[in-house]
């Protein structure tokens, strides 16, 4: 009965995240292209709340779709990149550091020092400050219509891996560590989203347990996402707390849901859930770039 609670929780977050992404592919006002922001009135506040809550909840029970979601979602919404992207980072900073301290304290993954979940977290950690250091470099050199379309087919071709190669690797592979997160790492600083769905679904095709690759996800995406808010800062970037605000209350008021999921659901729920949400993920984005 427990399982079937986790798994309706779980696949409300998805529903509710992906019917929202469609909507605004959709709906998107051509008013609001170019146009004022939408004022953040007591109504919108909850609003975002809630829509961060829930993206949040699908992100640290299964180690993706925060940034990928949200961001693109926001923007059809009215706001601007220069608003939407330091909320969206600060507030996953907020959510990944709770979601990787609850996962820790339940079990889920082991973050104490020199263990092998601690190491796969930091090699990412790093890889994290180092790709989005890159990224910051190249961004402006590569058409994003091609950084979008190799990202999404990456995210669809892990989720499909994922799925029919369930043991693809009992053995940990720290190459595949480094190369994945430098990857992922380097989609974020130049779409704002990927990070997630590359190193979760790369984690458990190097061998690493899902559960564990999904509390890693959270801490080493925490670090990422300091890295790209001390940039964003550098460049003159500031964070416009009116946005910011409602998406931390509601990311933070979702970890402990969506930690509790992940403890109580068996470990093949959990991979299977990762390979759909990387399918879902990366054919929204390709249906997003060529819709």
């Amino acid at each position: 009965m427990r399982h079937r609670v986790c798994i309706a929780v779980w696949a409300l977050g998805l529903v509710v995240v992906t019917a929202l992404m469609l909507y605004f592919r959709l709906h998107e006002p051509a008013s609001r292209n170019g146009g004022p922001e939408p004022t953040v009135t007591s109504l919108v506040f909850l609003l975002l709340a809630l829509f961060a809550f829930m993206c949040e909840a699908v992100d640290s029970s299964m180690g993706m779709g925060y940034g990928t979601t949200l961001t693109p979602v926001l923007l059809a919404a009215g706001f601007v990149p220069h608003s939407v992207i330091p909320a969206a980072l600060f507030s996953q900073l907020v959510g990944g550091v709770f979601a990787g301290l609850l996962h820790h304290n339940y079990g889920n993954v082991d973050l104490r020092h020199n263990t092998p979940h601690s190491r796969v977290m930091y090699l990412l950690a790093a890889c994290g400050i180092v790709g989005a250091v890159l990224a910051t470099r190249l961004v402006l050199h590569l058409p994003p219509f091609y950084v979008k379309l190799y990202v999404g087919v990456l995210v669809l071709s892990l989720g499909i891996f994922v799925w029919i190669s369930p043991r693809l690797s009992n053995r940990l592979s720290y190459r595949r560590i480094i190369g994945l997160g430098l990857l992922a790492a380097f989609n974020k600083g130049m779409s704002a989203g990927g990070y997630g769905p590359v190193v979760t679904g790369g984690q458990v095709l190097s061998g690493v347990d899902s559960k564990a690759a999904v509390g890693i996800t959270a801490a080493a995406e925490a670090v990422t996402c300091v890295a790209a808010l001390v940039t964003l800062y550098q460049s003159g970037g500031a964070i416009n707390w009116n946005l910011a605000l409602p998406l931390c209350l509601g990311a933070f008021a979702s970890v402990p849901v969506a930690v509790t999921v992940v403890k109580h659901l068996p470990h093949h729920w959990i991979q299977r859930a990762i390979s759909l949400g990387c399918v879902v993920l990366g054919t929204l984005t390709l249906l997003n770039l060529l819709g």
